[in-house]
């Protein structure tokens, strides 16, 4: 009776070790790949308007178009259009960082946070969308660096495309 007394003690402590480091279960292997994305989705709101942004990447027919509201050029010029068409290397690029940093699978396994009982009315906002051509689609509240900087350096580069 005492051995299994100490077992059940050792896992007990081992249980409350693992929920104070942290340790969680193995998120779901992915159910796409990039290949499958029609919609890549990125906005921040934030306080200061100059660093809010909307970026939108999509699939018409074989087409990628990109719509983007953002200030650019160091924060210093606002730059807004829609529907320009993008070049198959710069969606490569996006898709390249989509697969490298595991953006599917952890959409895929987002769990939205449970909502707070206070409200910061001026706290960043972020989300982060992808949508698969069978139909599916995930969204989260999280903000992503890589695919950020490449989007500013997008909206940059299709500002003056017409």
């Amino acid at each position: 009776m005492a051995k299994k007394t100490l077992v059940t003690a050792v896992a007990a402590v081992l249980s409350v070790l693992c929920g104070l480091c942290g340790c969680k279960k193995e998120p779901k292997p992915a159910q796409h790949e990039a290949s499958d994305i029609t919609t890549v989705s990125l906005f921040c709101s934030h306080m200061d308007f100059n660093y809010c942004y909307s970026f939108y990447v999509y699939k018409e027919d074989d087409v990628w178009l990109f719509d983007a509201s953002c200030f650019t050029n160091d924060f210093t010029d606002q730059t807004e259009f829609e529907s320009r068409k993008i070049i198959d290397e710069d969606v490569e690029v996006m898709l390249d960082i989509i697969e490298q940093n595991g953006m599917i699978v952890y959409a895929e396994n987002y769990v939205k946070p449970e909502d707070s009982d206070y409200m910061i009315m001026d706290e960043t906002k972020y989300s982060f969308g992808l949508r698969f051509s069978d139909g599916n689609s995930y969204m989260t509240s999280s903000a992503q660096g890589k695919l950020e900087d490449l989007f500013y350096s997008l909206a940059e580069k299709y500002s003056d495309a017409e």
